[in-house]
């Protein structure tokens, strides 16, 4: 029995699961044919709960893939990853210390939800406030985009924006933010407009939602979520 791929694609990311046998004689075919599926995607998981036992080969066509995705896409934190249920796979895996490679998962489900939701653009200067905004963001799925100015704007056609679903605007630390540019913010890049305010001008803004600081980050990450659902 030889090595068979099955690909499919499920929330833009390639799910690519291996069943059969690695073998010498199928590692330099078996290698091409994912390398090339690889390119092609910019999040990827490879799923060996199908595999009860995995050799240097496979270890190997591992290895070969995720240096594929680096070369096509740059190093990207975690973007491929490896789902192998408890057993004898994901036991070789973590013994010869890939799990420092490929982030592991025992399930396809836990797998999935540990990527990006999607990426928040937020124009935030204060320093402080960032480093909560960004722990806060990354912890429950999302990639963050910072902009210290709405003068550093990305372009909207950039390849940064494009993962780009949410913006979040810091209106006490920003120069020149208000309802208008909230507006404009709006139509430029088509997504939801978020903002955090103080009690004294959440009221002038017409957005998506309007949170007071100092805030709550559940809260906050609530009124996120509901907005890029709505979308």
């Amino acid at each position: 029995m030889t090595l068979e791929f099955e690909s499919k694609n499920k929330n833009d990311i390639s799910i690519i699961t291996l069943k059969g046998v690695i073998d010498i004689a199928a590692r330099d075919q078996d290698s091409s044919d994912l390398k090339k599926i690889i390119a092609e995607s910019k999040f990827v998981i490879i799923d060996l709960s199908h595999l009860n036992f995995i050799d240097s080969c496979g270890l190997g066509l591992l290895i070969a893939a995720k240096k594929a995705h680096r070369e096509a896409w740059g190093t990207h934190i975690h973007a491929v990853k490896v789902v192998a249920k408890p057993g004898a796979v994901s036991k070789i895996i973590r013994s010869t210390h890939l799990d420092r490679i490929f982030h592991l998962f025992d399930t396809l489900d836990e797998c999935l939800d540990s990527f990006p939701r999607c990426t928040v653009l937020v124009i935030q200067c204060d320093k402080d406030d960032a480093v909560v905004t960004e722990i806060l963001l990354e912890a429950n799925g999302y990639t963050l985009l910072p902009c210290e100015s709405l003068k550093a704007l990305p372009d909207e056609s950039s390849e940064e924006m494009e993962d780009v679903g949410f913006i979040l605007v810091d209106t006490t630390a920003v120069d020149g933010s208000d309802k208008q540019t909230v507006e404009n913010l709006r139509r430029r890049y088509g997504v939801p407009v978020g903002v955090l305010v103080t009690d004294k001008v959440g009221e002038l803004y017409d957005t998506e939602f309007v949170v007071q600081k100092p805030y709550d980050p559940p809260e906050l990450l609530e009124q996120i979520m509901e907005a890029v659902a709505k979308v």
